[in-house]
Protein backbone atom coordinates (compact mmCIF):
# COMPACT_ATOMS: atom_id res chain seq x y z
CA UNK A 1 0.00 0.00 0.00
CA UNK A 2 1.86 3.14 1.23
CA UNK A 3 5.45 3.16 2.45
CA UNK A 4 5.78 4.31 6.06
CA UNK A 5 7.26 7.70 5.12
CA UNK A 6 4.39 8.57 2.78
CA UNK A 7 1.85 7.61 5.46
CA UNK A 8 3.54 9.95 7.92
CA UNK A 9 3.73 12.80 5.43
CA UNK A 10 0.07 12.26 4.48
CA UNK A 11 -0.89 12.34 8.17
CA UNK A 12 1.06 15.57 8.70
CA UNK A 13 -0.54 17.16 5.62
CA UNK A 14 -4.04 16.27 6.85
CA UNK A 15 -3.33 17.59 10.34
CA UNK A 16 -2.02 20.87 8.91
CA UNK A 17 -5.22 21.22 6.89
CA UNK A 18 -7.30 20.53 10.00
CA UNK A 19 -5.39 23.17 11.98
CA UNK A 20 -5.83 25.69 9.18
CA UNK A 21 -9.56 25.05 8.87
CA UNK A 22 -10.39 24.96 12.59
CA UNK A 23 -7.99 27.51 14.09
CA UNK A 24 -7.22 29.98 11.31
CA UNK A 25 -10.57 29.96 9.49
CA UNK A 26 -12.67 29.31 12.60
CA UNK A 27 -14.71 26.42 11.20
CA UNK A 28 -16.42 23.94 13.47
CA UNK A 29 -14.96 20.48 13.89
CA UNK A 30 -18.21 18.96 12.56
CA UNK A 31 -17.85 21.02 9.35
CA UNK A 32 -14.27 19.81 8.91
CA UNK A 33 -15.49 16.23 9.38
CA UNK A 34 -17.96 16.60 6.53
CA UNK A 35 -15.58 18.56 4.30
CA UNK A 36 -12.64 16.16 4.53
CA UNK A 37 -14.77 13.00 4.88
CA UNK A 38 -12.68 11.82 7.83
CA UNK A 39 -14.06 9.72 10.71
CA UNK A 40 -14.96 11.72 13.78
CA UNK A 41 -12.72 9.61 16.02
CA UNK A 42 -9.68 10.56 13.94
CA UNK A 43 -10.26 14.29 14.21
CA UNK A 44 -11.38 14.20 17.82
CA UNK A 45 -8.36 12.18 18.98
CA UNK A 46 -6.05 14.43 16.98
CA UNK A 47 -7.76 17.56 18.29
CA UNK A 48 -7.50 16.36 21.90
CA UNK A 49 -3.77 15.74 21.45
CA UNK A 50 -3.26 19.13 19.78
CA UNK A 51 -5.09 20.98 22.59
CA UNK A 52 -2.98 19.33 25.30
CA UNK A 53 0.46 19.43 23.69
CA UNK A 54 0.24 21.94 20.78
CA UNK A 55 2.01 19.36 18.65
CA UNK A 56 0.97 17.74 15.41
CA UNK A 57 3.85 15.27 15.25
CA UNK A 58 3.00 11.61 15.83
CA UNK A 59 4.35 10.15 19.05
CA UNK A 60 7.18 7.66 18.87
CA UNK A 61 5.85 4.17 19.34
CA UNK A 62 7.50 1.15 20.91
CA UNK A 63 10.44 -0.63 19.40
CA UNK A 64 13.65 -2.16 20.55
CA UNK A 65 15.34 -0.50 23.46
CA UNK A 66 18.78 0.63 22.48
CA UNK A 67 21.69 1.31 24.72
CA UNK A 68 23.12 4.58 23.47
CA UNK A 69 26.32 5.37 25.29
CA UNK A 70 29.97 6.03 24.66
CA UNK A 71 31.05 2.84 26.38
CA UNK A 72 28.59 -0.02 26.22
CA UNK A 73 30.82 -2.27 28.32
CA UNK A 74 30.37 -0.17 31.47
CA UNK A 75 28.86 -2.07 34.37
CA UNK A 76 26.39 -0.68 36.88
CA UNK A 77 29.11 -0.70 39.53
CA UNK A 78 31.30 1.21 37.05
CA UNK A 79 28.56 3.83 36.60
CA UNK A 80 28.22 4.20 40.37
CA UNK A 81 32.00 4.56 40.73
CA UNK A 82 32.37 7.03 37.86
CA UNK A 83 29.54 9.28 39.06
CA UNK A 84 30.56 8.82 42.72
CA UNK A 85 27.02 7.93 43.75
CA UNK A 86 26.01 6.66 47.17
CA UNK A 87 23.13 4.46 45.99
CA UNK A 88 22.39 0.77 45.66
CA UNK A 89 23.07 -0.85 42.29
CA UNK A 90 19.36 -1.74 41.92
CA UNK A 91 18.52 1.98 42.05
CA UNK A 92 20.83 2.69 39.12
CA UNK A 93 19.52 -0.38 37.27
CA UNK A 94 15.91 0.79 37.80
CA UNK A 95 16.79 4.30 36.60
CA UNK A 96 18.42 2.90 33.45
CA UNK A 97 15.39 0.71 32.80
CA UNK A 98 12.96 3.62 33.27
CA UNK A 99 14.98 5.68 30.78
CA UNK A 100 14.84 2.90 28.17
CA UNK A 101 18.47 1.83 28.41
CA UNK A 102 19.02 -1.85 27.86
CA UNK A 103 21.75 -3.82 29.53
CA UNK A 104 23.23 -6.73 27.67
CA UNK A 105 26.30 -8.71 28.54
CA UNK A 106 28.90 -8.63 25.81
CA UNK A 107 30.92 -11.73 25.23
CA UNK A 108 33.85 -12.18 22.88
CA UNK A 109 33.30 -14.39 19.86
CA UNK A 110 36.31 -16.64 19.43
CA UNK A 111 37.93 -16.74 16.00
CA UNK A 112 38.48 -20.30 14.87
CA UNK A 113 40.64 -19.63 11.83
CA UNK A 114 43.90 -20.23 13.72
CA UNK A 115 42.58 -23.01 15.90
CA UNK A 116 44.95 -26.05 15.77
CA UNK A 117 42.06 -28.25 14.60
CA UNK A 118 41.25 -25.91 11.68
CA UNK A 119 44.94 -25.66 10.72
CA UNK A 120 45.15 -29.47 10.66
CA UNK A 121 42.05 -29.67 8.44
CA UNK A 122 43.55 -27.11 6.04
CA UNK A 123 46.80 -29.07 5.88
CA UNK A 124 44.89 -32.30 5.21
CA UNK A 125 42.96 -30.63 2.37
CA UNK A 126 46.16 -29.19 0.82
CA UNK A 127 47.86 -32.60 0.91
CA UNK A 128 44.79 -34.26 -0.63
CA UNK A 129 44.61 -31.61 -3.38
CA UNK A 130 48.30 -32.03 -4.21
CA UNK A 131 47.89 -35.82 -4.42
CA UNK A 132 45.43 -35.56 -7.34
CA UNK A 133 47.03 -35.86 -10.78
CA UNK A 134 47.37 -32.42 -12.45
CA UNK A 135 45.38 -33.27 -15.61
CA UNK A 136 42.45 -34.52 -13.47
CA UNK A 137 42.79 -31.64 -11.01
CA UNK A 138 42.56 -28.90 -13.67
CA UNK A 139 39.99 -30.55 -15.94
CA UNK A 140 37.35 -30.60 -13.21
CA UNK A 141 37.61 -27.03 -11.92
CA UNK A 142 34.42 -25.41 -10.66
CA UNK A 143 34.48 -21.64 -10.19
CA UNK A 144 32.53 -20.56 -7.13
CA UNK A 145 33.93 -17.07 -6.70
CA UNK A 146 31.81 -14.00 -7.45
CA UNK A 147 34.37 -12.63 -9.89
CA UNK A 148 33.20 -12.20 -13.51
CA UNK A 149 33.80 -15.15 -15.79
CA UNK A 150 33.29 -14.93 -19.55
CA UNK A 151 32.92 -18.42 -20.98
CA UNK A 152 33.07 -17.47 -24.68
CA UNK A 153 35.42 -14.47 -24.54
CA UNK A 154 39.07 -14.20 -25.36
CA UNK A 155 41.64 -14.22 -22.56
CA UNK A 156 42.62 -10.57 -23.03
CA UNK A 157 39.08 -9.15 -23.24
Amino acid sequence: MFPNNSKKSLFLDITKIIIKLVIEEGKLVSEVLRTLNIPSTTIRSFWKKYETSNSIEANQRGGRRQFVADNCTTTIQGIIGTLELDVCHTTVWRWLKENNYSRKTTRPIPEKRNDPEIIAERMEYALWYQSILPHIRYSHIVYVDESPFNLHGRNNS
